[in-house]
């Protein structure tokens, strides 16, 4: 039948989040300038929470000259010339090498088109180069969310459906080897509705008796008008169902038919592909209620009216190619990979991927919903069964595969198994060059240090208690001037990430002069984690007692107990899956914990 619309009430909730959205524009080279001056290298225009930065690659070098200086313009002209909108970022603090600038606030990454340098003593322009296409990643990292739903769930990663209340887990895969993933913890409330119906002869009943009805024609969807009751006698053969509304929801249940009199009848059928009515007249390809007629069908000679409650299953039939793998996005599915030139099913090709190795144009014959169907041919114009290449990504490297994943640069292979038309495995060998951030800090004396001392990385504080950048803060140092949490946020080769935050408090000595000393546990060990209810805490080095509070997602404290000095504990979380903050707390130091149930 056709699908009946369902209405459906979402409320979102973010208890906690913390990611970080990160943009790039990338000048890949310079354009020749019109004068003897030229640029080598490149440059990339990134917007991380909120702010620009432009930063220069290692093999950057510009000829030397006074008083060089950084634009954005919208064109590559000199600042000088009338009707180039441009920004003065800064002064050029070296003629080659990897640097990074800070852009003026209130400068968005698509309001300039160019990146140049400009000569201020001579008024002589250097060279520019364009910026690219905007993209964009996501390093994200926890996220616990409380929903609402109607009836059912479908989780972030559209993986899990749920239709009951409770706690969950999901994982957001990253979207490119550049992100890291996103583990939410999902506190949720579903609505149920009742939409049963129980049928007496004509007479259909709602099992609910406290909600809001509508009785609906399944034929037509459309609502019988003025039949809002709990109960509906039909006056005509059809199928009949009832929208029920309560707590805000609404569901429809199944149809039902109602028959009068012997050359009359409803039948329930299920097709693949298309349908041909029991008269030969007519064929169906959507599902939906249709009416056919056999003439002198009935026992009296008259004819005979079939209502048909028709569902019709197709296949998903869309492939696709990319990087030497052919693929389908078929769900649930069974798979035969076709040579359309030989007219033959390619042996051992039974997997949802297949990577040919000739050119030639093949398809997928795909089993689904107990249907089989063919999808087109698809034309492969070059390819190889073993290929060398070279990448670079941020942190770790997933294999083409997706069966492996690498932290650290060097030579690797990896093996499509089955994916050629032989049979055979397609082998790559993969040139991998990891990134890394040293993310470390210490603090000393009040002053956080960023133990990362390569001259590429540049730094900006980050104030943790306020989700915001410390304004003008972008040395490896910083000192705070207010109590809080602090971090520093790193980018070296295109790459970014965030260290630790510190807790630093400021206080007066009995000079009156301004102490700022953190506030930490050391040698404390929470474990497992994630964990399936207890949790062990090694509290062995603490030397005073201890108050340890454990708070859900939703801020309630589920426990509190007290342990002496030295003396370890232990924590049951329960069946209650979700995000658990463990607080222990002494009268000189505090420090959280963040643990999974699962």
């Amino acid at each position: 039948m056709k699908n009946i619309s369902i209405t459906a009430a979402f409320l979102l909730i973010w208890t906690f989040s913390f990611s970080q959205n990160i943009c790039k524009r990338k000048v890949s080279t310079f354009s020749p300038s019109s004068t003897s001056y030229t640029i080598s290298g490149s440059a990339t225009l990134t917007d991380s929470l909120g702010a620009l930065y432009l930063s220069f690659s290692s093999t950057f070098s510009t000829n030397s000259g006074p008083d060089l200086y950084i634009y954005l313009s919208i064109r590559n002209q000199a600042p000088t010339v009338a009707g180039n909108t441009n920004i003065e970022v800064a002064k050029l603090s070296s003629f080659s090498g990897a640097q990074t600038y800070v852009v003026p606030s209130g400068v968005k990454i698509g309001d300039y088109d160019f990146v140049t340098i400009h000569c201020k003593r001579f008024n002589s322009f250097w060279d520019g180069g364009p910026l690219g296409t905007q993209s964009c990643i996501n390093i994200a990292s926890y996220d616990t969310i409380s929903k609402t739903a109607c009836l059912r769930y479908l989780s972030p990663s559209k993986k899990y459906t749920w239709t009951k209340s409770g706690a969950y887990m999901d994982t957001l895969r990253r979207a490119n080897a550049r992100g890291g993933d996103s583990i939410l913890s999902i506190n949720l409330t579903v609505k149920a509705v009742d939409n049963g119906i129980v049928k007496n002869n004509q007479t259909l009943m709602a099992t609910d008796s406290t909600a809001r009805y509508q009785w609906i024609e399944c034929a037509t969807q459309k609502p019988i008008v003025g039949d809002t009751n709990r109960s509906f006698t039909s006056t005509k053969n059809g199928f009949y169902a009832v929208v029920v509304t309560k707590n805000g929801c609404s569901d429809t249940s199944k149809c039902e038919s109602i028959t009068f009199g012997a050359s009359t009848s409803n039948i329930t059928d299920t097709s693949c592909h298309r349908y041909r009515s029991p008269s030969g007249k007519y064929v169906w390809d959507t599902s939906g209620i249709y009416t056919d007629t056999i003439q002198n069908g009935a026992a009296s000679g008259s004819d005979s009216i079939i209502s048909i409650m028709l569902t019709i299953k197709t296949v998903d039939t869309a492939i696709a190619y990319a990087n030497l793998v052919m693929s389908s996005s078929a769900q649930n599915a069974a798979f035969e990979w076709y040579d359309c030139d030989l007219k033959t099913l390619v042996p051992n090709s039974t997997r949802n991927t297949f990577v040919p190795n000739k050119v030639g144009n093949f398809a997928a014959v795909i089993s689904q919903n107990g249907c089989v169907d063919t999808t087109t041919c698809y034309e492969v114009k070059s390819i190889t069964n073993d290929t060398t290449f070279t990448d670079s990504m941020c942190f770790s490297y997933t294999s083409p595969s997706g069966r492996l994943e690498w932290t650290t640069s060097g030579t690797y292979n990896d093996t499509i198994k089955g994916g050629n038309i032989a049979g055979g495995d397609s082998i790559l060998t993969i040139n991998v060059i990891i990134h890394t951030i040293d993310t470390g800090s210490v603090d000393s004396n009040g002053t956080i240090i960023a133990k990362s001392a390569s001259g590429s990385v540049f730094f900006h504080w980050y104030d943790c208690d306020n989700d915001s950048l410390v304004p003008n803060e972008f040395g490896r140092r910083y000192t705070p001037k207010i109590s809080g949490n602090y971090a520093v946020i790193l980018l070296d080769n295109d790459c970014v990430d965030t260290s630790k935050c510190h807790r630093i408090i400021i206080s007066k000595d009995t000079t009156n002069s301004v102490i700022a000393t953190e506030v930490k546990f050391s040698g404390i060990e929470v474990f497992p984690n994630p964990t399936s209810g207890i949790v062990y805490i090694n509290l062995e080095q603490i030397q005073e007692e201890s108050l340890i509070t454990v708070i859900n997602i939703s801020g309630e404290v589920v426990s509190s107990q007290k342990s002496q000095e030295g003396q370890n504990a232990v924590i049951n979380l329960g069946e209650v899956r979700g995000l658990y903050f463990i607080q222990v707390e002494s009268q000189s130091a505090k420090k959280t914990f963040k643990v999974i149930n699962r």
